[in-house]
């Protein structure tokens, strides 16, 4: 739930008067208060969250390609969030509000991504390199 208050926090910023928005004045209006328009945001946001969740076992896949995992995981985490950035005004209602608010969800998995892989790379580096320095302790002893 950090990410809705986070969202909130940047949809203030972009509203811009000083006030304090839970959730956008556009779905606000929409669903005709802002205490419903915040429990709709949060429950909708809850569910993105459930699909990102359950939709991680594809990264246990060891069959598939780092390619192919993170297609499908793009695809399906694209496919919850799209509607429910829609239906919740989180975006411009327009094609050009679709396609950039698409373009910043893209760049976003693309940077956590590439953090991840480079993460993931180093760990298993260090374990690669732990593995030969016992390979090299072991040999020698076997020597003797």
């Amino acid at each position: 739930m950090l990410s809705v208050f986070f969202l909130a926090i940047v949809n203030s910023l972009i509203v811009g008067d000083g006030r304090f928005y839970a959730c956008t004045p556009a779905f606000a209006d929409t669903v005709g208060s802002e205490i419903t328009a915040v429990i709709l945001q949060t429950l909708l946001s809850g569910l993105v969250g459930i699909v990102f969740g359950a939709s991680s076992v594809i990264w246990d896949i060891e069959d598939w390609s780092i390619a192919k995992q993170s297609g499908f995981f793009f695809a399906i985490a694209a496919a919850a969030l799209m509607p429910a950035g829609y239906a919740l005004n989180w975006m411009d209602r327009s094609a050009r509000g679709i396609f950039g608010f698409f373009l910043i969800f893209a760049a976003v998995f693309v940077i956590i991504w590439f953090t991840m892989y480079l993460a993931w790379r180093h760990k298993i580096r260090k374990l690669n390199r732990d593995v030969e320095q016992k390979n090299r302790v072991r040999l020698m002893f076997a020597d003797i």
